[in-house]
């Protein structure tokens, strides 16, 4: 028992136990949000092959999509652009929503980014997580 101000304080501490996992910044880090624009951590960017630009694909069967990484002079190529001051890339994709019909209401984080043997970025969005807005105490 603690004394404080002449308060007798019972306290019951747990420990918080550390999980054993890769955090957003060590492991790839893709998101999709409601404006079309897919994110990219520093690692996700280089496990891409650092391209200047990608070709958006969508596989309706899966609701899936593709980036394939190409020179900013290919067609219909999608510049991958610098975003924040963390090392963060950005793409904007709402031309790829607005084609094929994909609207969200949240943003959504990718859990299992992977390149197929093309080099292609899958991205299932029927295998995310929502992310919440940050919120303040």
């Amino acid at each position: 028992m603690i004394r404080h101000d002449g308060i007798s304080i019972r306290r019951s501490w747990e420990v918080c136990e550390r999980a054993n996992v890769e955090s957003r910044w060590t492991s790839n880090y893709v998101s999709l949000n409601r404006l079309g624009d897919i994110v990219l951590n520093r690692v996700a960017f280089k496990y891409l092959g650092e391209p200047e630009a990608v070709q958006l694909l969508y596989d309706r069967d899966s609701h899936t999509i593709g980036l394939k990484p190409v020179g900013s002079d290919a067609d219909h190529a999608f510049p991958v652009r610098p975003r924040g001051n963390r090392g963060g890339y950005r793409i904007r994709a709402n031309r790829l929503m607005r084609e094929f019909g994909i609207s969200l209401d949240e943003t959504l984080m990718f859990r299992n980014t992977i390149r197929d043997r093309n080099g292609i970025m899958i991205l299932n969005i029927n295998d995310t997580d929502i992310l919440k807005s940050r919120q303040t105490w």
